[in-house]
């Protein structure tokens, strides 16, 4: 299962993600967001844990707990097919431009 971890400190690395985790169960992966032109952290991340059974128990006690100064928050991750789309107000049929 991944989990959607929000609210990070750009001072929390992908080591101390993983610190944490291990702490409730196994982890696969572990994906701290950079912004691709400054490096720096986006202030969210992406944890696999493999164990499904892990991965609840990690949302349920690790959720709005502090890390590096913040309340981060855990979720399980969406994939991309079950995000809702939305539009711009030019992509409305009224605004094409042709």
């Amino acid at each position: 299962m991944t989990l959607y971890i929000s609210s990070l400190s750009p001072k929390i690395s992908e080591a101390a993600l993983k610190e944490l985790f291990l702490k409730v169960g196994s982890v696969t992966s572990i994906k701290l967001v950079r912004d691709r032109n400054t490096g720096g952290s986006r202030g969210f991340a992406y944890v696999e844990m493999p164990i499904e059974s892990e991965a609840q128990a990690a949302i349920e006690q690790l959720n709005n707990t502090e890390m590096g100064g913040k309340l981060i928050s855990i979720k399980e991750a969406r994939t991309r097919e079950e995000k809702p789309r939305t539009f711009s107000p030019k992509d409305k049929p009224g605004n094409r431009r042709f």
